[in-house]
């Protein structure tokens, strides 16, 4: 019967023999397809690994050379597929090379039994006993001992049958560990007396949810792991506390302008369930991380509204706390301070504005949405005017504005200009037609120029390249304060945020400064 392969563009065929060389040990062995009723997966498979396209049709008649599978010699039980027919030649003889034996340096070392070590201690303990001139015991022969006495133990209590065992427990058989020496007992339970160094209290061990808060508080101060869960070293973390631990008793707590009768919506009230360090903490890690409210709950063992009370509370702490990391230097103050190149081309410069945009939720009223909807961002935003000294490092943030607000406005309501003094100096970006605010204050304004008549000189855009570097630090400030706010640039901040942003993201300008 003539048997011809049908593995890729494999022309070996019975009725040709000089096509059947056996070279290398080939093998000249052809195999059918495998059943349609029985390894109907299998025989799909060799059809996928022939490659012949949808017109092949795979008959009774069909056959695939030994020498297409790995090994070269027909299907094994590890590899019964044959090797795809696009296979290259690397692939092929990765599959065909065999995989080395195991060197003998790797078991070299044989493992000693449970019974060789029992022997050997034995052994050491009757050689010790009956050879005077050993002096002292010494380690080994300490470990010989205690191990001869546990191994004995152990026997005793695999030999005690279930029946034989009796049901009052003061009728339990003693085991006699005599010979055990009182240094070598010491070291056995030296793991329990260190045990008893460690500073936890009854109550932590009777309570888990203090027990599970204390851990988590030792991890954060952790040196290794401080700087990922706050964004703080250590030192920088105990060195705020030591600034703020002699107000934070005094802090008013959040407790909802629905459920205060007084319109700021904060009371005098101790959260004496929480340590103020613990509290601290807890507002770090939500801030940098970003852990949802009911995992933080759970590690401190608080309700999820508790939670949301001490973060608030905190945050509205830390922004009148740190306001002064955030000072608007005068051009006096920072003489001598040395600052990045890209600076030094624009003396008197004493501030770099911008407004950054960040995307929320789309509100429930109609005159919310019109009025927050930004062109620019074809979205729902809040803007917020930003200012950057040439040191550099925010010394402005404003209050919060909608989308709709032109940036002109924002630089009028937000109060930058009375920072401002004669002869000072602002730098921002084309889209800040703000000089005639500035000449009210005797300033000026540094900004790329616009284009006319849909050219550009060589001069502008030089001025335009000067202009652009400085303002990459300004970029880079921008994005890392977002990096503050939100775990993602793109992600919306609920609307219940709303009305606590305004001090969040001043709290996040003194954040990034570490």
């Amino acid at each position: 019967m003539v048997k011809r392969c049908a593995w890729g563009t494999c022309n070996s065929d019975t009725r040709y023999p000089e096509r059947l060389s056996n070279k290398e040990g080939k093998s000249k062995r052809f195999y059918s397809f495998p059943s349609l009723k029985k390894q109907e997966e299998r025989r799909k498979a060799w059809i996928r690994a022939c490659c012949r396209g949808d017109h092949f049709v795979c008959t009774k008649d069909s056959y695939i050379r030994g020498i297409h599978f790995v090994g070269s010699n027909g299907p094994t039980q590890d590899n019964p597929d044959p090797i795809p027919a696009t296979a290259n030649r690397e692939k092929i003889k990765r599959l065909n090379n065999k995989r080395k034996p195991p060197s003998q340096g790797r078991n070299k070392r044989s493992k000693i039994s449970k019974r060789d070590e029992k022997s050997a201690a034995k052994a050491m303990v009757i050689l010790s006993s009956s050879d005077p001139s050993l002096g002292k015991t010494t380690d080994e022969l300490q470990v010989a001992e205690t191990l001869t006495a546990l191994s004995a133990s152990m026997e005793m209590k695999s030999s005690i049958e279930p029946s034989e065992i009796p049901s009052d427990k003061d009728a339990m058989p003693k085991i006699s560990t005599k010979n055990i020496r009182t240094e070598s007992s010491t070291q056995l339970t030296g793991t329990n007396i260190e045990m008893n160094n460690i500073p936890y209290t009854e109550q932590m061990l009777k309570n888990k949810d203090i027990m599970r808060r204390y851990l988590f508080i030792e991890t954060v101060k952790n040196p290794n792991y401080c700087c990922h869960y706050t964004g703080l070293d250590v030192e920088v973390l105990m060195a705020l506390y030591d600034l703020l631990k002699e107000k934070a008793p005094c802090i008013c707590t959040w407790k909802g302008s629905r459920t205060t009768n007084g319109k700021s919506g904060y009371v005098k009230l101790a959260l004496s369930k929480v340590p103020i360090l613990d509290q601290f903490i807890l507002t770090l890690v939500r801030l940098r991380r970003k852990p949802s409210i009911i995992m933080l709950a759970n590690l401190y063992g608080i309700s999820p509204a508790t939670v949301t009370k001490i973060f608030i509370s905190w945050i509205m702490f830390l922004k009148d706390e740190l306001m002064f990391l955030l000072p608007f230097s005068t051009l006096e103050e920072m003489q001598g301070i040395k600052v990045p190149k890209a600076f030094r081309a624009f003396p008197n410069l004493r501030c770099i504005i911008d407004c950054t945009e960040i995307y929320i939720e789309k509100p429930f009223k109609i005159a919310a949405q019109r009025s927050t909807y930004s062109n620019y961002k074809s979205r729902n935003t809040f803007k917020v005017l930003v200012g950057i000294s040439p040191i550099p490092h925010f010394n402005f943030v404003s209050n919060l504005f909608t989308g709709s607000m032109s940036d002109k406005e924002i630089v009028k309501k937000s109060g930058f200009l009375e920072y401002l003094n004669p002869g000072d100096v602002v730098m921002a970006d084309k889209g800040f037609n703000i000089q005639d605010l500035l000449a009210l204050h005797q300033t000026r304004l540094i900004a790329p120029p616009v284009m006319k008549k849909g050219n550009i000189s060589s001069k502008s855009s030089t001025a335009t390249r000067r202009i652009t570097k400085p303002r990459v630090h300004v970029e880079r400030l921008i994005r890392k304060l977002k990096g503050r706010l939100l775990s993602d640039l793109t992600h919306k901040l609920p609307n219940p945020i709303f009305k606590k942003l305004s001090n969040y993201q001043i709290h996040a300008c003194t954040y990034s400064l570490y």
